[in-house]
């Protein structure tokens, strides 16, 4: 948890999508409608991997109420949620209290800043941070492990195109294959766009690329490759020059990349799924590899988590790792899914970190009470071993659920 790296209380903010708001670099931005209601939704999301005496900056009007029942059931204290009218009294006994958002924005610094406490240490806004947000460096990282890893098979290196003519010879160039157009700033499976046939690149693609250009300056764009599993290193950085490995992270997508959920257990069985494919040693070089490249780029520029997304992929029937489909310079589900798998999941028990949206009113709670009666909750030595969990609350207007499934 997070009182490996400071002794300060911290206030969490679930901020996602922020990459959206590092580009648009606006203290009073407002973010798309799902956005805004996927912050409110999981706003609680951080009392599972927040420290007991740290606190949760929420709106959820059921957030004491479900704070309360879920100290109840795990008999263990968690971080206290507060919101701007509650928050000079909730914070009355701390000293020292960092802001501790989930990706760092100046929308997300604003946030802290315009609170009524002055006891809130918000820390100040690079423009370092943008450049290191953006999807360019992923691709920097990538460079840096084909100068120092000659003996690893890497893909290709994403080119970074700023007018259409580009993209169409690039097109021409791999005629034939499929290729993925990226926006630089966005995550998750966000901003991606398929060319499955480059023949049929016309003018919904062509609009679609010109859009990202005009917004952000350039588009990236790559060969798609085959791929078979989705995962992801999850890393801290001290900002003091070091670089922690955290563990690993195993997570599904939906057809058009937007993630769905992790699985949940010990490190040793999240492994196993990887070395399916590809070896253990692989993995170990991988990680010793790509430890060292992140160093170079973030160690002494930037203090948080850091998730390296990765896939495995087969070329020529055999599987190979991409070692770095995306960084995510913030905390992570990959990072969350962790923290369930140390402080809520049994020792001998799997299961799944699941989020889910539904677009009708009243349907995600229809699900939360079904999903309650289908699979109840059973705990061994304090922590599931097998049932149902909602992680935050979920009532009639609720949209957005994230979720522990153990069966």
């Amino acid at each position: 948890m997070i009182k490996t790296y400071t002794k300060l209380a911290l206030i969490h903010y679930f901020n996602p999508g922020h990459e959206t708001a590092v580009w648009q670099g606006k203290k009073n931005y407002t973010a798309p409608t799902n956005v805004r209601i996927m912050t409110h939704d999981l706003s609680m999301l951080p009392m599972w991997y927040g420290n007991s005496n740290d606190f949760v900056l929420t709106e959820q009007n059921l957030s004491m109420a479900f704070h309360q029942h879920s100290e109840q059931i795990f008999n263990k204290k968690l971080a206290r949620p507060v919101n701007r009218k509650n928050i000079s009294e909730a914070l009355i006994s701390n000293e020292n209290i960092q802001a501790f958002p989930w990706g760092i924005s100046p929308q997300a610094l604003n946030v802290f800043s315009s609170l009524e406490n002055n006891k809130i240490n918000v820390r100040e806004w690079s423009e370092k941070y943008k450049i290191l947000t953006g999807r360019q460096t992923s691709r920097l990282c990538l460079e840096i492990l084909y100068e120092t890893s000659p003996t690893i098979k890497l893909p290709s290196v994403p080119l970074f195109c700023n007018n259409i003519k580009m993209l169409s010879d690039y097109i021409e160039l791999h005629n034939g294959e499929k290729l993925i157009l990226k926006s630089p700033f966005s995550s998750s499976g966000r901003g991606l766009l398929w060319i499955q046939y480059p023949e049929r690149w016309g003018n919904k693609e062509i609009m679609w690329a010109k859009s990202v250009i005009d917004k952000q300056g350039e588009v990236s764009i790559e060969p798609a490759l085959d791929k078979y599993i989705d995962f992801a290193m999850e890393f801290y950085s001290d900002g003091k020059g070091n670089i922690k490995y955290e563990g690993l992270s195993v997570f599904s997508t939906e057809e058009r990349g937007a993630y769905s959920g992790n699985l949940l257990g010990k490190e040793d069985i999240l492994e196993k799924e990887i070395t399916k494919y590809v070896s253990k040693e692989q993995i170990l070089l991988i990680k010793e590899k790509l430890t060292n490249a992140l160093q170079i780029i973030f160690s002494k520029e930037y203090e948080g988590f850091l998730g390296v997304d990765m896939l495995i992929y087969k070329e020529n029937d055999m599987y190979y790792i991409h070692p770095c489909v995306e960084i995510n310079m913030r905390y992570t589900m990959g990072m969350v899914a962790l923290q369930l798998s140390r402080n809520l999941i049994h020792k001998e028990t799997t299961g799944k970190f699941i989020v889910t949206f539904d677009k009708e009113k009243g349907a995600a709670l229809k699900e939360n009470e079904n999903m309650c009666k289908s699979y109840p909750l059973l705990l061994k030595d304090g922590k599931i071993a097998k049932g149902y969990f909602s992680l935050c609350p979920v009532n009639e207007n609720t949209h957005y659920r994230a979720y522990i499934i153990c069966v």
